[in-house]
């Protein structure tokens, strides 16, 4: 790990065998909210993704795991400037996802199946309001195996993912998003095949839904973590027999 500067991002270390490198790199990655929102003249904003691997107190391996699960690419965006890496906010994930199904529509490309590369391309040429890499990050997220002639999206990860990111996206702009319009935008943001999938039990603990299940509420990585780790360090109740009354009376009497 390199010496820290002032230019760099504080880290916190935390031991590697109590959590991921995903929380720290979410917290070194600036996020990416669009061009128009984007200000390349800070400092941070100029670190490359060799540059913040290096600070992260995890291996290599593990730090290319949590970029991958983050969509997290690297850009110079301004064209001229030096590469930095940045983090897409869910806003930005859904719309860049919702662009590549309609180039997918318009050219009739199956994302169900594998998908060869040249119809790869189209895709990320097609979403032309999006950073190149941007797309690139998005298909390597939801991919599976090896990514040469062809790519194939999973189903699982596909569905899970846009409905964590559009989940996100609707309660930041909201706080109470309601359940039946959720689902039926979930529904809309996945190929027909797999419109089906979307429940809110491949959801997981990210979604808290209301007391009377009206409204959905989006639970951020860090509360999970410390809901999570509360839990396990809560210690295991103590258990006692238990006999019927007329069994602890009888024991009694025997005194």
């Amino acid at each position: 790990m390199s010496s820290q500067t002032g230019n760099e991002i504080p880290f916190k270390i935390l031991p590697s065998s109590e959590t991921s490198a995903t929380p720290i790199l979410s917290q070194a990655l600036p996020v990416f909210a669009g061009l128009d929102d984007l200000d390349l003249t800070t400092s941070y904003s100029s670190r490359s993704k060799a540059a913040i691997f290096e600070d992260v107190p995890f291996s290599e391996g593990e730090c290319e795991q949590a970029w991958i699960d983050l969509v997290a690419f690297q850009s110079s965006l301004d064209h001229d400037g030096p590469l930095r890496g940045f983090r897409p906010s869910a806003s930005v994930s859904c719309k860049a996802w919702k662009a590549m199904l309609l180039v997918a529509t318009e050219n009739s490309i199956n994302l169900t199946a594998s998908i060869p590369s040249v119809y790869n391309q189209m895709l990320i040429e097609g979403a032309e309001e999006y950073p190149k890499e941007l797309v690139k990050a998005i298909l390597r997220r939801l991919s599976v195996g090896p990514q040469q002639s062809s790519i194939e999206i999973d189903q699982a990860r596909t569905t899970q993912w846009t409905g964590l990111t559009l989940l996100e996206s609707l309660w930041r702009d909201f706080e109470a998003v309601r359940k039946n319009d959720f689902i039926e935008k979930w529904k809309d943001a996945l190929p027909e095949a797999w419109r089906e999938g979307a429940s809110l039990s491949v959801l997981g603990d990210a979604c808290k839904a209301s007391a009377d299940g009206k409204t959905l509420e989006y639970v951020p990585e860090d509360s999970r973590t410390v809901a999570k780790a509360a839990t396990e360090a809560k210690p295991a109740a103590k258990t006692t027999s238990k006999r019927k009354w007329h069994e602890k009376f009888a024991q009694a009497r025997k005194r």
